[in-house]
């Protein structure tokens, strides 16, 4: 938060209230508040967020696509 060559910071939905905290920290320190950029989650085909967590948890690739198990692959034969 005390950085001051930061310009923005990108945030979701859930994580603006922080991003406005980190804005009230630097101007109580005298720097300039950050640009809040808010994007939307990109959602898998499951109609979850795809997230970096689920991607190493093996839920799913880096395009969303989800990883079929043998349970899944078992229910549909």
């Amino acid at each position: 938060a005390e950085d001051r060559e930061l310009e923005a910071i990108i945030v979701s939905e859930e994580t603006r209230s922080r991003a406005e905290e980190i804005n009230e920290i630097r101007e109580s320190n005298d720097l300039e508040a950050l640009d809040i950029i808010e994007i939307p989650w990109v959602l898998a085909e499951d109609g979850k967020p795809i997230s970096s967590i689920r991607i190493r948890y093996g839920e799913m690739d880096e395009h969303g696509e989800i990883k079929k198990t043998e349970e899944d692959i078992s229910d549909a034969g």
